[in-house]
């Protein structure tokens, strides 16, 4: 599934009212998911499903926040996040994940760790605390 617009979005790279933020994750229900609430909590996301396609997403849009997951298929979260980081330095990055074992440099390419199974809002109050200035 190529990366999705924000609902509210209008010309690539243009900035919104809303914070723009971009999903990547290769489990096409946890992405959903992971739209649904954080869409519900006031922020325009673009998924993308594959570190690929997050990248290329990444590239294309007005991105405020990127929540990536850490094993992925095409691109591991950690690699993401790396080239992220080299494109954009100041932008937050979660990784939300249900592994366990994590990299040293993976982690350090990364603001904060969220674990999946946490809380249901633990994502959507990382994304806020990391937004908040």
């Amino acid at each position: 599934m190529p990366a999705k617009l924000p609902e509210s979005a209008g010309a690539s790279k243009a900035r919104t009212s809303h914070r723009v933020l971009l999903c990547i994750d290769d489990d096409e229900t946890q992405i959903l998911m992971q739209r649904a609430l954080l869409h519900s909590k006031g922020y325009d996301v673009v998924v993308a499903t594959g570190g690929r396609d997050g990248l290329a997403a990444f590239g294309n849009h007005h991105v405020d926040l990127v929540v990536v997951d850490y094993r992925m298929p095409d691109l591991d979260g950690g690699t993401v996040a790396r080239k992220l980081r080299e494109k954009s330095p100041n932008v937050p990055i979660v990784m939300f994940t249900g592994v366990d074992e994590i990299s040293p440099d993976d982690l350090k390419a990364v603001n904060s760790l969220v674990r999946k199974g946490e809380s249901p809002t633990a994502l959507s109050d990382e994304v806020q605390r990391l937004l908040a200035f």
